[in-house]
């Protein structure tokens, strides 16, 4: 570990050398002459944003629950869609009696497809299925947030499948 912080400070040195600075490394610290003060790398706490290395949603128009069946297991080949965290899944279909029938998978994250299932009913969409996948390399709890980013993910999938979908 020290190497490594001396390794470092001495690039910074370099670098603040050139900027005219006058600086010197103290126990593989980089520590500015005059005032004393040493050398600070600044942490960056990430927002739950950009915790999140991807959210991506899938939407499909599908007739029968066959093809919504099959739109489903061809989304979830792709094998970086198979490596998320959470494969949160809604589809809103009529059915061969022309009732008005729902399906829902919540990949562990409870609550999400009902609230993609919630804006498809809005919307008045059927035969629909909605994937989003979400990548959680960090495994910071994002709380009440991470709804919003399926929300966000589903409308932008959607908004690709229906132009009128706003």
């Amino acid at each position: 570990v020290y190497r490594e912080n001396r390794k470092r400070a001495i690039d910074l040195q370099k670098t603040y050398n050139d900027e005219s600075v006058d600086t010197k490394i103290i126990r593989g610290k980089l520590v500015f002459k005059g005032t004393g003060h040493t050398h600070k790398e600044k942490v960056v706490i990430p927002k739950a944003d950009t915790v999140l290395t991807a959210n991506r949603g899938h939407c499909v128009g599908v007739n029968p629950v066959k093809e919504a069946r099959e739109a489903n297991i061809q989304i979830l080949r792709d094998p970086d869609i198979a490596k998320a965290n959470h494969n949160v899944l809604s589809c809103i279909y009529i059915n061969g009696q022309r009732e008005l029938k729902d399906s829902v998978d919540d990949d562990m994250e409870y609550g999400a497809a009902r609230k993609i299932l919630n804006i498809m009913q809005e919307k008045e969409l059927s035969n629909v299925l909605v994937i989003v996948s979400r990548w959680n390399p960090t495994q910071q709890k994002l709380g009440p947030k991470r709804f919003d980013l399926f929300k966000t993910a589903a409308l932008s999938a959607m908004r690709k499948l229906l132009v009128n979908c706003n």
